[in-house]
Parts: C-alpha cells; structure tokens; sequence
C-alpha cells in the first residue's frame, strides 16, 4: 500500500491518540491508576526489572514502569503524546527509563531481538493490522520474552469506528498465538476485558505451529533474499515485494 493511503487509514487512530488531547494519559484518574499498577505487577512477577520493554500507545503505563526500574520505549502517535510523555516525571531511583518515538506500530524501527517484554493496556483494539504489529513485536523481541496484553474486549459500548480490531477474548489469544506467543496467564475480568501474559516461542519451536511459514516473512523483514518455487507474472516488476530492502528470486 503506498504511504499516502496507510496515512489516510491510520488517520483513524490518530483521532483519540493525537490532537493534543492524550486520552490514552490516565495520571488524574485514581481508581484508573490503581488497575494500571496491578497490571504492572502481574507483569513483573513474569518478567522482573531491569528489563528493556516495549510499551505501544503507553502514556502514565510508562512512568510506573520506569518507577519499578524498566527501560521503556512507547512508539506514540502524534508528536503532542511524545512531548507530554517526554515531560512526565518518574522516581529514577531503580534505574528506569523512559524513551518516546513518534512512531506506527505497524511498522517498528528497533533492532531485532532488541526487547525482553512488551506491555501495553487497551492498545489492541486500535490495531489496522493486527499481522502487522505482532510480526513487527515479534521481531524486535528476544526469544523467551515476556508480553502483558489488556484489551478491550468486545461490547456494545466499545463499537467505535477508532476500535478497528475491537475482538473478543478467543480472538485475542488467536492472534497472539498465530504468531508464536505462548499463553502464561489469562486474566479475571473476562470475555468483556481480557488480559494475557503471553511469552514468545522461538521460531523453531515445535510449539509454534505456524512458525515453518512465517520464518520467510521474518526473513524478508531482514532484508534476506528468498527463494520461491512458483512464478507470478503480476508480480514481476520493481518493488512487487513492498519491503524494504527484500530481495525476492523466483525459480
């Protein structure tokens, strides 16, 4: 898809996560806070600080994290939610951190392997791609890594054009365990708000059952070049990949 039209649909997320309003910023709601910190402290007892995570649309998530000692990298949308999460204050005692990108979830500039846990609380939902996300997180994060998941499940309330993956709990544990994410916890508020504990598989592993076909995405999202036993004359011409830097070969 080219970038102008990814731009005009992900305009779709900007509406609650930009314009300088910071919904997603839950630091003046008590009760909010205190369901955030419990959050927080499940994911703890599966992946103890120091630890380097990554925290998608996170705002007051990120300053009790960097409370407890974790190194924290929130991709944001809009550059209203970075300044404000620039600008927050946290107890740098433990050794935390807090690092804010302007940056699409769907398409991630960190390093393979780069993550030990993932955190993020009613983020999923706000999904163009749910394939997209997962692949990129589970690119930059290293095997065994831990990931804490709140979503918001599926009712009536929550049916709003800016939900674009707005699924029930079956749904969610499908598309973390499509790609290779093991379930350690469930939590207790059930089909209308799940949360997962979820910790990655290697690609190798006789668990992940879809990892014999997903190595050639991950292969591709290296820049490899892959080699594939079919031809489409549709396909063949400059750039019919759409990655970056991906070489592909047809026999």
């Amino acid at each position: 898809m080219k970038h102008s039209k990814w731009e005009a649909w992900l305009a779709l997320c900007r509406k609650v996560e930009s314009g300088g309003r910071n919904n997603d910023d839950s630091s003046g709601d008590a009760s909010c806070m205190a369901m955030q910190q419990d959050f927080v402290d499940i994911f703890a007892t599966y992946l103890p600080p120091p630890a380097r995570v990554l925290a998608p649309g996170c705002l007051s998530e990120c300053v009790l994290l960097a409370n407890m000692g974790y190194e924290v990298h929130a991709p944001l949308l809009g550059p209203d939610n970075v300044t404000a999460l620039r600008g927050k204050q946290f107890d740098d005692s433990k050794g935390g951190s807090i690092h804010a990108y302007e940056m699409d979830a769907h398409d991630l500039s960190f390093p393979e392997a780069f993550f030990d846990g993932y955190f993020s609380i009613q983020f999923n939902e706000h999904l163009l791609s749910w394939f997209a996300h997962l692949g990129e997180t589970y690119f930059c994060m290293r095997d065994g890594g831990i990931a804490f998941v709140d979503a918001a499940g599926y009712n009536e309330s929550m049916k709003m054009i800016w939900h674009t993956n707005l699924v029930p709990e079956s749904v969610v544990f499908d598309q973390w365990d499509f790609w290779g994410f093991k379930q350690r916890w469930c939590g207790i508020h059930g089909d209308q708000r799940p949360q997962f504990v979820f910790e990655k598989l290697p690609i190798d592993s006789p668990e992940f059952r879809n990892g014999g076909y997903l190595k050639w995405c991950l292969k591709l999202r290296r820049g490899e070049t892959v080699k594939y036993a079919y031809s489409c004359e549709e396909c063949d011409h400059p750039g019919a990949t759409g990655v970056s830097g991906a070489r592909v070969t047809r026999t």
